[in-house]
C-alpha cells in the first residue's frame, strides 16, 4: 500500500498506481502449443491493453498482481509472489466457482507509472470486461488519552448515550420482545479480540488469514477498534462488566486491515487504510454466507469501483442491510463517503 501524507480535510480519493480489473474469459482461446507463459506475450492485435500491461511487467513496472478470489491462486500456475499477467489471463477462463470475485484482479504498479494512460488503454481493450481506479477506504480513530484506571463497575445502561438514543430499554420492555439471536451481523474492521470477557461466546466466526497477501494478517486486533465496534453491537448484557451491547446476535468478524497498517497522524487522531483485497473478499464472503447486516465503520470520498459496487448491489439484492457507520469528520464539514454508484 502507498502511504499518503495530507491534512484531514484533503484526503485522497483513489490509491496511486493501482487498478482493479477483470479480463473477459474469451481473451485467449486455448491453442495447441500455447501455454500460460505465452499469454504474457500477447500481441498488440490480440489484446492492445493487456499487451501494454505485459510489457510493463517485463520491464519491472508491475509491482504485484493479486487475484481477489483466493481460489484463483490455487487454480493458477504459480505462487502469489509470481502471479502475473499470464496467470491473470489463464485464471480468467470459465470455472465452476461461484465467488463473485472470480476473475477480478488488483494490479499494483510501481510509483510513477502512467496509471491513467494504462487505464485508458485497458478500458479500450475488448478483452477487458472492466478496469477502474481503486478508491481509498479508511478508518478514523482518536488518539488514545493517558490510561486511566478502569471503573470497577460499569455505568448503568440508563447513562449510555447510544442506548438512550435508540430507546433501548423501552424496546426491550415491550411485550413480546424478541432478541436478534438468529441475526448474523458482520463487522468488517481492524479485527476482534475473541477473548474479551464482554464478547465471550458472541463472536461466531472470525476471518483474518490471507496467505497470498504479502503483509500477512494475524489474529490480533491491530488497534482495538473492531473489538470496540463488535462490543457496541453485541457485548454481553447486564453482566456487570464493560458496556451493554445493542442486542444478542451472531457476530461475524472480518479483518480488512493488514498487521502492517499504514496510517497518517492528524490533529488528535489517526487514519488507517483498508486493504482493498481483504475488504472485497470479506464482502464476497458476506454474500456467500447470507449475512443479514454488515457494519462498515470506514469511509472514503472516492466513487466505488466496478467490483465494489457490484458486491454492494448483490448484497442488497440478497436482502443484506449495509450500514456505513461514519460521522467522525464533523470538524471537516462531514464530507460524503461512499458517494454515488460508479458511472453516475
Amino acid at each position: 500500500m502507498i502511504k499518503y501524507i495530507f491534512t484531514s480535510a484533503d484526503r485522497p480519493e483513489y490509491h496511486d498506481s493501482m487498478l482493479i480489473m477483470k479480463v473477459r474469459p474469451t481473451t485467449v482461446q486455448p491453442r495447441r502449443g500455447r501455454g500460460v507463459a505465452a499469454a504474457a506475450s500477447l500481441s498488440e492485435s490480440e489484446s492492445p491493453g493487456l499487451s501494454i500491461l505485459s510489457a510493463m511487467e517485463r520491464g519491472g513496472a508491475i509491482k504485484r498482481i493479486t487475484p481477489l478470489a483466493p481460489e484463483a491462486e490455487r487454480r493458477g500456475t504459480s505462487a502469489a509472489a509470481s502471479f502475473g499477467v499470464a496467470a491473470m489471463v489463464a485464471s480468467s477462463q470459465p470455472s465452476d466457482s461461484k465467488d463473485p470475485n472470480e476473475g477480478v484482479h488488483l494490479v499494483e504498479m510501481e510509483k510513477g507509472s502512467a496509471v491513467s494512460d494504462v487505464q485508458m488503454r485497458l478500458a479500450n481493450d475488448p478483452g477487458v470486461e472492466f478496469v477502474s481506479r481503486v478508491p481509498v477506504r479508511y478508518l478514523l480513530a482518536k488518539a488514545r488519552p493517558a490510561r486511566k484506571a478502569a471503573a470497577s463497575v460499569p455505568p448503568p445502561a440508563s447513562t449510555m448515550w447510544n442506548l438512550e438514543k435508540i430507546l433501548w430499554r423501552q424496546a426491550r420492555a415491550l411485550k413480546g420482545f424478541k432478541d436478534a439471536t438468529k441475526i448474523h451481523v458482520a463487522v468488517l474492521d481492524t479485527g476482534v479480540d475473541r477473548k474479551h470477557p464482554d464478547l465471550k461466546g458472541r463472536v461466531k466466526n472470525y476471518t483474518f488469514l490471507h496467505p497470498d497477501i504479502p503483509d500477512a494478517s494475524g489474529e490480533q486486533d491491530i488497534i482495538g477498534h473492531g473489538t470496540h465496534v463488535s462490543g457496541t453491537i453485541g457485548a454481553l448484557i447486564n453482566n456487570r462488566l464493560g458496556i451493554n451491547g445493542i442486542c444478542v446476535c451472531q457476530v461475524n468478524a472480518w479483518k480488512i486491515f493488514t498487521d502492517i497498517a499504514e496510517f497518517v497522524s492528524f490533529d488528535d487522531g489517526f487514519q488507517y487504510f483498508v486493504d482493498p483485497v481483504m475488504y472485497r473478499r470479506a464482502l464476497a464472503d458476506c454474500l456467500d454466507q447470507d449475512i443479514d447486516v454488515i457494519n462498515l465503520s470506514i469511509g472514503g470520498p472516492g466513487k466505488p469501483d466496478h467490483q465494489e459496487q457490484a458486491l454492494f448491489d448483490a448484497l442488497i439484492a440478497n436482502g443484506t442491510t449495509v450500514v456505513a457507520a461514519m460521522g467522525n469528520e464533523r470538524e471537516d464539514g462531514s464530507p460524503t463517503s461512499f458517494r454515488q454508484p460508479y458511472g453516475e
